[in-house]
């Protein structure tokens, strides 16, 4: 649809505002260009607006620039920018290199608690409540993003909650190869396949 007052191509059916001034458009299904204006005799007439191309929609979540997969510092500050994302994927080095340091972290953590825990047990507790609170969020939301690179649905995450079977189901999962025709949107790849 077009915009009625600056003319502006819309190719978002439901949209109720126009991208570019803000206009609200009308309720009309139809799509028209917007009318010609009126020219007096004797001058010129307009040359008729060409008419614009579609533009891609860009997604609403974080999108980062590409990283280089075989990094692992970059795998793992990328664990964190997108610590709550589930759309999009994450390749099987992103994943491995943010379980590795997750599970150091974790250790690291586990050992200043056990300290503490000699002073305050109460304290110690609940600071190794939350540590499994952060660890899950994350370690829920990269699988799912890992799934999608795999080309399967994120609910196959909820087999986590299942001990040694699905978990075994799950982790089969995680090692596979990334699938180049997943229908998940997620970030370019740094070597888009070849079609």
């Amino acid at each position: 649809m077009y915009c009625s007052k600056c003319g502006k191509f819309c190719n978002e059916k439901n949209a109720c505002f126009c991208s570019k001034c803000g206009h609200q458009f009308v309720a009309d299904p139809t799509t028209q260009a917007p009318l010609p204006t009126y020219q007096p005799e004797g001058q010129q007439q307009a040359q008729p607006r060409p008419q614009p191309q579609p533009q891609q929609p860009q997604p609403s979540y974080y999108q980062p620039p590409p990283i280089n997969p075989n990094s692992p510092w970059e795998s793992y500050k990328d664990f964190w920018q997108r610590y709550t994302v589930l759309q999009g994927s994450s390749s099987r080095p992103q994943f491995w290199w943010s379980a590795l340091f997750n599970f150091l972290f974790g250790l690291g953590i586990m050992i200043v608690i056990g300290i503490i825990s000699a002073a305050s047990y109460e304290f110690a507790l609940v600071l190794l409540f939350a540590l499994i609170i952060v660890e899950a969020i994350g370690l829920i939301s990269i699988t799912v993003r890992r799934l999608h690179d795999t080309g399967r649905s994120g609910a196959w995450a909820w087999f986590w909650l299942l001990p040694f079977v699905g978990w075994a189901i799950v982790i089969f999962m995680l090692v596979q190869p990334s699938n180049p025709n997943t229908p998940y949107i997620g970030r370019p790849r740094i070597h888009p396949p070849v079609r």
